[in-house]
């Protein structure tokens, strides 16, 4: 406040018609009595004039509109930036969501159930009539059909085949000898073919050889055979003859009783 008793910013508001009528005619009344506070008020509205001469309102609205076109730009791009950060921090999210698995049990039809990091799996289903599990253990006959399916968690290789109550391997997968010996990942892939068993007595044992890099298959057979001939008819010291052999992979084996 000044020895008027008048503000700059109160003199300001004055000249801009701000004040209520109470303040307007304070105002008023000092400006009548004190030439001092008419000559601020003078050089406030001269100041303005200089002003409005040195930058024209058109120049100073169109200066404004390119500030404010600047702005609207800017606020885009953050805008798209902002949105693209969203989706790349919301769609790993999103993308599990949808892949989880119902704690329930359910999952939409046809979809394969996703498989836990760490579980290596050979199963076998029956397909005379309704398919199901064949347990180990479980008496079969000649003629039954069954079918092969595996589980492995990530990039694996593997060699599937079987060995029989006369000693005989077969080969089941991969497709030959020369095959490729890769898996399917992450869900329960079945053989292209079942088997039918044939009259082999006492048993079937499949095993399922499983490893971080690629197999020979040949040397597997081999090995296979080997152990086959070694070991006759006692499935059991065939099956822990297989994992010493093989020690270096990972092996899974089902004991099928033969009837």
């Amino acid at each position: 406040m000044d020895n008027a008793g008048i503000s700059n910013l109160m003199l300001e508001r004055y000249k801009l018609g701000e004040l209520n009528l109470e303040e307007k005619a304070f105002v008023d009344k000092r400006i009548e009595s004190d030439p001092e506070l008419r000559n601020r008020l003078s050089d406030l509205k001269r100041s303005d004039f200089e002003f409005l001469n040195q930058y024209p309102a058109d120049v100073i609205l169109n200066r404004s509109h390119g500030k404010a076109k600047k702005r609207n730009t800017f606020a885009i791009i953050s805008g798209i930036c902002a949105a693209a950060l969203f989706v790349g921090i919301s769609f790993p999210i999103f993308w599990n969501q949808v892949n989880s698995v119902n704690v329930n049990g359910d999952r939409a039809k046809g979809a394969a159930p996703l498989v836990q990091p760490d579980e290596t799996k050979l199963s076998v289903y029956l397909k005379n009539g309704p398919e199901s599990a064949a347990y180990e253990g479980l008496p079969l006959h000649q003629g039954s059909t069954i079918q092969l399916a595996y589980t492995v968690p990530g990039v694996r290789y593997g060699v599937i085949f079987s060995v029989d109550g006369r000693s005989a391997v077969t080969l089941h997968y991969p497709y030959s000898l020369n095959g490729n010996t890769q898996l399917v990942a992450d869900k329960q892939t079945a053989l292209e073919e079942a088997y039918m068993l044939d009259d082999a007595p006492n048993y079937e044992v499949f095993f399922f050889v499983v490893s971080k890099t690629p197999l020979n298959t040949q040397s597997i057979i081999d090995n296979a055979e080997s152990i086959a001939n070694q070991v006759r008819q006692e499935p059991q010291k065939i099956i822990d003859e297989s994992r010493r052999i093989f020690r270096n992979y990972e092996v899974k084996s089902v004991y099928l009783r033969k009837e």
